[in-house]
């Protein structure tokens, strides 16, 4: 007998899975992708939908960007790859870029309570060294119920009207 059919399941097992009782078999595969209900928390969608009433003309909103999609670091720099590898798996909530060339203009990071975490409070000081490193501003609004969309605007207004995006250096 192959392992293959050794796994294969009895009539019984076959009947009761109709009524969806008996055991619970995990299948195994290298593709057990499924589709998630959305890219953002619920949190991060009300306060999406704030800022895209929010934006200053010309400018797009994009969510959950990865950070080594905003810098990058120049292969002669010092342990550049060690730099790329600590930015490649982290992200910026949303994204302010200019909406015709898509130029990085302002990060915006929403924080919730896990920013009181001792491992999101480290993850938090690396990016907001790298943001002011690349002289690209970072701002921070708490996660709330509710929120002002003229006081976001402001906000935004003022951050885009300072944004200094340096050329970019490959």
């Amino acid at each position: 007998m192959t392992s293959f059919e050794s796994e294969r399941p009895g009539c019984r097992a076959r009947i009761l899975g109709l009524f969806g009782l008996g055991e619970k078999r995990q299948v195994t595969s290298e593709f057990n992708y499924r589709l998630t209900d959305s890219v953002l928390t619920k949190a991060e969608i009300s306060f999406y939908h704030v800022l895209r009433q929010a934006t200053p003309l010309n400018t797009v909103v994009m969510a959950k960007v990865r950070l080594a999609d905003i810098f990058n670091v120049p292969r002669s720099a010092p342990s550049s790859q060690g730099q790329r590898n600590k930015i490649s798996s982290k992200h910026v909530d949303f994204l302010l870029c200019d909406a015709h060339t898509l130029r990085p203009l302002v990060g915006i990071e929403l924080d919730d309570s896990s920013h009181q975490r001792d491992d999101r409070m480290e993850r938090d000081v690396l990016v907001e060294k790298i943001f002011r490193n690349a002289g690209l501003t970072l701002l921070r609004f708490p996660a709330k119920q509710g929120y002002v969309a003229q006081q976001v605007a402001e906000q935004l207004q003022r951050a885009v009207a300072t944004a200094t995006v340096p050329q970019v250096r490959r």
